[in-house]
């Protein structure tokens, strides 16, 4: 028998907020949370500020 702590519950997440947004292709979206997509690795890699793309 599993017991769970109180206070905490195991319901449904809230979504987190876009941060990033690819400026040519919207669907291209990052949270900004976890590993960073390759197209922002490729966007940062080519020179280009990460804060071009804050939504």
């Amino acid at each position: 028998m599993w017991l769970q702590a109180k206070g905490k519950s195991r319901g449904v997440k809230a979504k987190v907020a876009v941060r990033y947004r690819h400026p040519s292709d919207a669907s291209l979206q990052w949270t900004g949370r976890g590993r960073q997509p390759k197209w922002v690795q490729e966007w940062v890699s080519a020179g280009k500020a990460l804060e071009e793309l804050r939504v």
